[in-house]
């Protein structure tokens, strides 16, 4: 069962698949399997939930939101092998669910929704602010022109990132 998708810089396509063995998959422009990450999610992870949410930076490093009672973004380089984790963080009472989505932008800067908006972390896990929102955000993109479009209930968003170092 597929549960998410980016697209990398060679705009190949990178799925995220959970059922029962949960793994990334690289697809080429034929869409036919290139490469199998295996089961990187679940050895990072005790329970690895049954929605992982995948975003992929322009170094293609590649963030997984994962998790059921733990959720996490686990980072991975372009050869899945596991970089970081990045934990809930307990200090503002923000937290990342289960269904939380996923983006970044090109500066590697994270974006992940949250109940009434949307964190903002540096690609080390380092709060930078909330974008909050009229409504809860289902889904959200970046555009290659650093603009984030978020969707909520009744309506898409679009804000105009700013330019941080």
């Amino acid at each position: 069962l597929a549960s998410d998708f980016a697209i990398p810089s060679d705009n190949s396509l990178l799925a995220a698949f959970f059922s029962g063995d949960d793994e990334l998959v690289r697809f080429n422009d034929d869409l036919q399997p290139v490469r199998a990450y295996g089961q990187i999610i679940s050895q990072q992870l005790q329970s690895p939930g049954s929605m992982p949410h995948i975003a992929i930076d322009g170094m293609e490093t590649i963030y997984v939101l994962a998790g059921s009672t733990e959720v996490a973004i686990l980072k991975f380089d372009a050869n899945g092998k596991f970089l970081d984790r990045i934990e809930n963080r307990e200090d503002d009472g923000e937290r990342f669910w289960t269904l939380s989505q996923i983006a970044v932008d090109g500066k590697g800067h994270l974006f992940v929704t949250v109940r009434d908006g949307v964190l903002v972390l540096e690609s080390n896990g380092t709060y930078l602010g909330k974008i909050r929102t009229a409504g809860y955000p289902a889904n959200l993109a970046v555009s290659d022109q650093d603009e984030l479009f978020v969707v909520t209930a009744k309506q898409v968003t679009k804000y105009v990132l700013e330019s941080r170092s």
